[in-house]
């Protein structure tokens, strides 16, 4: 691992790359800020991403022409770039998106991920979102890590060798979170109606 320098991203993004952005609460968020610091240097490069937790600063107008956001979950935070053209939307089951990734479809060049600080044994954790960032990994010839001392060390899948990492920023920063506004009246009916179709003991899988 080497550490990430503005310098750095000449070797790192070329211009017409794919470049995967870690999604959910797992955005590496420093990053991707310092990605933008230099996004001058980059002509027609495509961000790709499942849904994200937090502000998308990429989308911004200012980006287009050096940046094209292409995601596969059309939350509101990116439907006005969508439906002004400054982003694409591809529809498709998560479960396809790893062998997108791998194939002829859609090739990943880049990885942006955020992890825990390694272990004894030289392993970072993914965390909170592993998703489809392990496919992202293996397709990627260049990884950037944001290491976050604030991101849980999860088991399984999750674990990563930092051999697997070319460019890291250590960076600490609180996990975003998603706040829940009060239930309407009509959504709390809709779900006293729901939990007439639940029986005791049921196992419900909610989300993707």
């Amino acid at each position: 691992m080497k550490p990430l320098t503005s310098e750095a991203w000449k070797k790192i993004i070329r211009s017409g790359s794919r470049v995967f952005v870690g999604g959910g609460a797992s955005v590496p968020f420093a990053v991707v800020k310092s990605m933008l610091k230099e996004s001058n240097r980059f002509i027609d490069v495509e961000l790709t991403h499942i849904h994200t937790v937090g502000e998308m600063p990429w989308v911004a107008e200012k980006y287009h022409g050096s940046l094209r956001t292409n995601t596969f979950f059309l939350t509101p935070s990116i439907q006005q770039a969508v439906a002004a053209g400054r982003a694409d939307y591809t529809p498709c089951p998560l479960s396809d998106v790893p062998r997108m990734f791998g194939g002829h479809l859609l090739p990943v060049d880049v990885a942006l991920i955020q992890v825990s600080p390694p272990d004894d044994d030289g392993y970072v954790s993914l965390g909170v979102a592993v998703d489809v960032v392990k496919a992202a990994v293996r397709a990627a010839r260049c990884v950037v890590a944001q290491i976050n001392p604030a991101m849980p060390r999860t088991g399984g899948a999750a674990r990563l060798s930092s051999k697997k990492i070319h460019y890291y920023l250590e960076k600490k920063q609180a996990l975003p979170t998603i706040h829940w506004d009060k239930p309407r009246a009509a959504q709390i009916k809709a779900a006293e109606y729901a939990a007439q179709l639940v029986e005791d003991g049921s196992t419900i899988q909610a989300g993707l």
